[in-house]
């Protein structure tokens, strides 16, 4: 089900059974920025695509870039809360879930059956192993490739296995 004031952009693929609440922008195109020789910096065009995958769910007000070159991609199950942002070329993976406030900067990655803690904020290039627990307003700067675990804090550290 598409809400009510939703903007999909052109290159975008939904699944079925896929719900976007009011306000989602979803294949907008990112920041993705390069300087020139004069030191100006200008917006590298985007000519990727954004999938949602069947069952993915995204929030009121949230933003989904589409890719600078590939996708950006919420696999199947996933779910993405109100007010999330979630930059060119990342994949959220199966049955993981994004909670309000979080900022996922480009080309990251997030395993299955993950939980990213409200308002937690993700480098770009980060990668996350499977059943990850991201504490609430964490700041990930580092990837944690490890399944079963619990990272928190500022900056984001292994807390302990999950259990």
């Amino acid at each position: 089900m598409i809400h009510p004031r939703v903007m999909i952009y052109p290159g975008t693929t939904i699944g079925k059974c896929v719900e976007i609440e009011s306000g989602a922008v979803i294949g907008a195109t990112g920041l993705g920025r390069s300087v020139g020789p004069d030191g100006r910096h200008w917006l590298f065009p985007h000519f990727g695509d954004t999938v949602l995958e069947d069952e993915s769910f995204v929030g009121a007000n949230s933003v989904i870039t589409r890719g600078v070159l590939g996708s950006t991609v919420l696999k199947e199950g996933s779910r993405v809360n109100a007010g999330v942002v979630i930059a060119h070329n990342c994949l959220v993976g199966r049955h993981s879930a994004v909670s309000i406030g979080v900022t996922m900067s480009g080309s990251g990655v997030v395993g299955e059956r993950c939980f990213i803690g409200s308002s937690a904020s993700l480098k770009e290039g980060i990668r996350l192993g499977n059943d990850v627990v991201v504490g609430m307003g964490s700041v990930v700067t580092k990837s944690f490739e490890e399944d079963n675990v619990v990272i928190m804090g500022n900056p984001a550290r292994r807390y302990k296995e999950r259990g």
